[in-house]
């Protein structure tokens, strides 16, 4: 009896754990470099940079081995040259002050 209520136990879990999901897929055209970084004399790391854009926005991708991996967000992204109005008032006190 045990048995029996286990595999239905274990069905149970499994059926309800599959949800399925649609996954959506962006894809983008990127720029590939790649860049040694030399120190302590002869030795150096070798990295691919990929440049590619999403969502709007500019970001760099860094690729090596396992732990050598990070993206940023490019400083060259047109986001990061938005103006800001410049303040009228110099004084954080009130005017009544």
């Amino acid at each position: 009896m045990k048995k029996i209520f286990y595999i239905i136990a274990t069905a149970l879990m499994l059926s309800a754990c599959c949800e399925t999901e649609e996954a959506n897929v962006y894809t983008s055209e990127c720029e590939r470099e790649f860049v040694q970084i030399l120190y302590d004399g002869n030795w150096g790391i070798g990295l691919q940079v990929f440049r590619f854009e999403y969502g709007g926005h500019k970001y760099i991708l860094f690729g090596g081995y396992e732990t050598k991996n990070g993206i940023v967000h490019d400083p060259d992204c047109p986001c990061h040259t938005v103006e800001t109005p410049p303040k009228t008032e110099t004084s954080d006190y009130p005017s009544w002050w």
